[in-house]
């Protein structure tokens, strides 16, 4: 029962709170009630709450943490200990060396971790443009109703832009991947987690087309938390996706 509350919480506090925003929208009206602002408001809203179950689960133990980007803090801060104990025994020339070969070490993590993120992001995108295309060709839209979709992209850009382009995917990560995903895998094995917990990600979604474009988009999504351990993995994928998306409509 713990465990299935742990997994309903987050989806619930965000449905409640999109419930109470969007009818605060609609009795505001104007660009309060503009689908694109509630959702946008929504995620601004459940994201403190959100992070706060994270570093909750993640002091728990309850994340992966290979971190094939960067070193753990710990890793650092051991490495900085270290070097700073090297530096007492030492001293002149041979400090200086030490410490230049730790900035050096720190600039090609960052570098290393941003073209690691950038990759993600534009996979994202590709991946996006590539589903699309599929979906369209089927003619998906012709059986189903998209209009959830389409009054999102009817906002204004920048709401677009920044709440469903930055928001939105940060807000859904941290539900579906950084939640729900890592404490369904502390029950089951990694390929089962990765299904399930893209189905709910999928069915969350709530009609036909963005079901059937979001599930292969969550397994993907999934995986990639799951092979890195790195939270921004996933996260940078999901903007990208999500920016593309955003892009080429405002670009049409």
């Amino acid at each position: 029962m713990d465990f299935l509350l742990s997994l309903i919480a987050p989806v619930l506090l965000h449905m409640v709170v999109s419930v109470v925003v969007t009818a605060a929208g609609g009795a505001i009206g104007g660009v309060a009630a503009d689908s694109a602002v509630c959702t946008s408001v929504t995620a601004l809203l459940i994201l403190p709450v959100l992070i706060r179950m994270y570093r909750s689960d993640a002091a728990e133990g309850m994340h992966p943490h290979k971190r094939i980007c960067c070193f753990e803090k710990e890793h650092r801060a051991s490495g900085r200990s270290q070097s700073t104990s090297k530096m007492t025994e030492v001293k002149g020339n041979r400090a200086e060396r030490i410490e230049s070969e730790v900035r050096k070490q720190s600039r090609k993590e960052a570098v290393y971790s941003i073209g690691v993120l950038v990759l993600c992001a534009v996979s994202g995108g590709i991946l996006n443009l590539l589903w699309s295309g599929i979906l369209q060709q089927l003619r998906i839209q012709d059986h189903f109703s998209n209009a959830v979709q389409e009054q999102l992209f009817a906002g204004q850009a920048m709401v677009q832009l920044f709440g469903l382009g930055i928001l939105v995917p940060l807000a859904e990560e941290l539900i579906f991947r950084g939640l729900l995903y890592t404490r369904i895998r502390q029950r089951i094995p990694a390929g089962a987690a990765i299904f399930f917990s893209a189905l709910l990600f999928a069915l969350f979604h709530g009609n036909v087309i963005q079901m059937v474009f979001a599930f292969p988009l969550a397994l993907v999504l999934a995986w990639l938390y799951e092979r890195s351990g790195w939270f921004a993995c996933p996260l940078a994928f999901h903007m990208g996706a999500n920016l593309t998306a955003i892009v080429l409509n405002l670009l049409s």
